[in-house]
């Protein structure tokens, strides 16, 4: 007796670990950042390599994962005169959280809001500083996580706008490995016209979703796949 219930497309159950990028603001690339159109305007397709040109730098190994979260919350609005409860959208939240893993001048200054990293005068050599202080604005830049699934294909969700939220702390203890937690909250651009594109947008080279569904014989170990 033959089971053919269930539909699905291996191809789109994926995961594993992602690849964090930011772009330069335009004080730091001398020009005005441009949005990707497509993934190959983040990082070389044929190499991986980020596009420099472009504004985008790695931010390295995280631990822990990257989270995105996209959430919305509701108002609830009840009269003397109707019993219906009418609902309508109060704000929607994004966030991106993870913890870096290397402690670099470079991510200290991202994750915590540092000033200029400065090569030390008369110092070690290759020794540089990097101060901190209490900035009345925080840097808003955009943020790429990349993801190259099981089967070869490229994932970028891309972020227009993101702005530190939560800086987290650090330790120095024995046999733990430092990190820096940082929590991004992502902006709409308002500037664009359609809300719906107004945040982020995530882009594949994956095919558009086949349902199949598998067909396997109890009298026999053969087994065949049908597409509807």
């Amino acid at each position: 007796m033959g089971f053919a219930f269930y539909r699905s497309s291996r191809e789109q159950v994926i995961g594993g670990a992602g690849r964090l990028l930011y772009q330069l603001t335009a004080a730091e690339l001398g020009s005005t950042p441009v949005f990707p159109t497509k993934i190959s305007d983040i990082m070389n397709t044929s190499n991986f390599a980020a596009q420099v040109a472009n504004g985008w730098r790695d931010f390295g190994q995280t631990n822990d994962g990257i989270t995105i979260s996209r959430a919305v919350s509701m108002t609830t609005w009840d009269t003397d005169q109707v019993t219906e409860v009418v609902e309508a959208i109060d704000r929607w939240t994004h966030t991106l959280a993870t913890n870096l893993a290397e402690m670099s001048l470079e991510n200290l200054q991202l994750a915590w809001e540092g000033g200029t990293i400065t090569a030390v005068s008369g110092g070690l050599p290759g020794e540089r500083y990097l101060p901190f202080g209490i900035p009345s604005t925080l840097t808003a830049r955009r943020i790429a996580v990349l993801f190259r699934d099981r089967y070869g294909y490229l994932h970028a969700w891309v972020f227009r706008e993101a702005q530190l939220n939560t800086m987290g702390e650090t330790a120095f203890t024995r046999g733990t490995m430092q990190t820096l937690p940082c929590t991004w909250k992502l902006f709409a651009d308002t500037a664009i016209n359609d809300e719906n594109d107004q945040t982020f947008r995530y882009y594949t080279d994956k095919p558009a979703t086949t349902s199949t569904s598998t067909t396997t014989s109890t009298s026999s170990s053969t087994s065949t796949t049908t597409t509807p």
